[in-house]
């Protein structure tokens, strides 16, 4: 909405994240209007995720670029316009409160239907200018799943790292060719013919064998030590409304964070 980093509130009704100043805001104009969330505080149900993932701030403000007037584009814009709280309220107030932003609010809720597999949104509900068929609503967005590392996985890659290393070093390669051959010229002098030819496998083995047992042991050591990958903005979100959410119980109109690892509410 403003492009403040971080937003930690929502407006299931736009499927959009905002701060904490606009969620006020956003509140000040009625549910019918906005219906505000806290991304860590409040529950949510699969319905409100669900819109969540197939709404999204682009979604809304290409949306609204494309319906919206020029006057509605210069007038409602939060996020170029330097103004205090009584102005942004004004121009939000206007914004949500447009024929504009009523109308994606059914084209959302035209997709939650379809997906329910509602009958009466089967066709086109929308009025005005804005008609759209089910064919055309806002899809779900289907996080993909990598999947897990493994330890061969990373065996493999730092068994190709310490080989091309190894490969780099050529006075120490060249050193121990120059060993091995003078070791297996040594014992084949003393009427060893096989054992000599035994030196030269071990020779040409032994540095392969170190690299094979080193790359297997770090590879081990990263796989217990792995990270997790870097998540986007909406894999954020799904860990954030998914690990910060409240107990609510049933006897009393109050949030409960949750426990902490010693039995202590997190503050």
């Amino acid at each position: 909405e403003c492009s403040s980093q971080n937003p930690a509130w929502a407006s299931v009704s736009y499927g959009i994240v905002i701060c904490l100043d606009c969620a006020g805001i956003h509140r000040g104009l009625g549910v019918h209007v906005s219906f505000v969330r806290s991304i860590t505080m409040d529950d949510w149900s699969n319905d409100q995720f669900d819109r969540m993932m197939r709404g999204g701030n682009d979604k809304w403000n290409e949306y609204w670029a494309k319906n919206a007037s020029a006057a509605e584009l210069a007038s409602c814009n939060v996020k170029d316009n330097v103004v205090g709280r009584k102005e942004m309220a004004q121009e939000l107030k206007a914004k949500y409160e447009s024929e504009i932003a009523r109308s994606y609010r059914e084209l959302l809720s035209l997709a939650d239907g379809v997906s329910r597999g509602d009958a009466d949104s089967s066709s086109n509900i929308l009025s005005g200018s804005h008609q759209q068929s089910a064919s055309s609503l806002p899809k779900k967005v289907v996080l993909p799943e990598d999947p897990l590392p493994t330890v061969k996985l990373y065996e493999d890659e730092t068994f190709s790292f310490l080989l091309s290393m190894l490969l780099q070093s050529k006075k120490l390669l060249i050193a121990w060719g120059i060993f091995g051959a003078g070791s297996a010229s040594y014992v084949q002098r003393l009427g060893h013919s096989y054992t000599s030819a035994a030196v030269l496998v071990m020779t040409a083995g032994i540095p392969y064998f170190f690299t094979k047992m080193g790359a297997k042991l770090l590879g081990a050591v990263q796989m217990k030590n792995r990270q997790d990958a870097f998540k986007s903005a909406k894999n954020l979100l799904v860990e954030r409304i998914t690990v910060g959410r409240a107990t609510r119980l049933a006897n009393c109109d109050v949030y409960y964070p949750p426990l902490s690892s010693s039995g202590e509410r997190k503050a």
